[in-house]
């Protein structure tokens, strides 16, 4: 945690308060600009590939932001008439709250308070 309402964590005389946390609990209206670096801790790849089996088409629903891969970096040829907005296989983090009439704007779902996180794979990449 760097910051807290766009202002720097310093103390008064400029000392650095920044602080290292998991989670934290964020009022209304409130923000923390905060950094972070992901780690592909177990290198997973089609030659190390996850442990899961993976769900037959029929029984997947494929969001906006799947590349059609679970490999960071990778994309799948997708089903016809599926788009999505998946540039370069990145991953996408979103984070909500989860009593859902409080994420909408004038009615429109997921349109409220709401973080998308973007994990890019290292470069050289093809992510824009």
């Amino acid at each position: 945690m760097i910051g807290r309402d766009g202002q720097p964590l310093e103390g008064s005389g400029g000392e650095d308060l920044s602080f290292e946390k998991f989670a934290i609990n964020i009022g209304p209206s409130q923000t923390w600009d905060v950094i972070f670096k992901w780690y592909d801790a177990e290198n997973y790849s089609a030659d190390n590939p996850v442990n899961v089996t993976v769900p037959g088409l029929a029984n997947q629903e494929i969001g906006m932001f799947y590349s059609g891969s679970p490999y960071l970096g990778a994309t799948e040829e997708l089903p016809p008439g599926i788009q999505t907005l998946n540039q370069c296989g990145e991953y996408y983090i979103i984070s909500h709250n989860h009593a859902l009439h409080q994420i909408t704007s004038w009615g429109a779902n997921m349109t409220g308070p709401i973080t998308y996180m973007k994990i890019e794979p290292p470069a050289p990449n093809t992510c824009g």
